[in-house]
C-alpha cells in the first residue's frame, strides 16, 4: 500500500497513512473554514480512488477571520471520557456514532497534528504569541 501511494505522489494519501500508522492525528481545514483534529480511522485501498476522509475527532473548530487563526469550540474527548466513566463498552459500540466523514473535495488543508507543538504556539490563554 506504502509503495503504490508513493508511486502516484498522492501527498495527502502519504499523510493520511502516515498518520494512522503511528496512531496521530491529523488537522483537516475545511472550504468551509471548519477544522477537525482527530484520528484517521480507515487506510488507504488502492483499488478506490480515496473520496472521503474518516476521523474521530478530539476537537474541532473553526479558522477566524480575517486572521484564520484556529478556534477550537468542541472538545469531543471530555465526551469520550465521561461516556467510558459511565461504561466502557458505551464508547467502543459507539465509535462509530463519533466519526465524522469529510468529502475529500472539501478538504483546503491537511497536517499532522500535535497538541504538545500546538500548545507551545500559544500563551495558557490560548491567543497567538506575537
Amino acid at each position: 500500500m506504502r509503495r503504490t501511494i508513493e508511486a502516484w505522489n498522492d501527498y495527502l494519501e502519504e499523510l493520511l497513512n502516515q498518520a494512522q500508522a503511528e496512531t496521530r492525528q491529523v488537522s483537516l481545514t475545511l472550504k468551509n473554514g471548519k477544522v477537525y483534529v482527530g484520528f484517521v480511522v480507515r487506510t488507504f485501498d488502492p483499488a478506490y480512488d480515496r473520496k472521503y476522509i474518516i476521523v474521530l475527532p478530539t476537537m474541532s473548530g473553526y479558522r477566524t477571520e480575517p486572521t484564520h487563526e484556529v478556534k477550537f469550540t468542541t472538545d469531543y474527548t471530555r465526551v469520550y471520557q465521561a461516556l467510558m466513566r459511565e461504561d466502557q463498552s458505551r464508547l467502543v459500540r459507539g465509535v462509530n456514532d463519533f466519526q465524522v466523514v469529510v468529502p475529500v473535495s472539501e478538504v483546503l488543508s491537511a497536517n499532522l497534528f500535535d497538541w504538545d507543538a500546538y500548545s507551545r504556539f500559544n500563551d495558557p490563554a490560548g491567543t497567538p504569541i506575537q
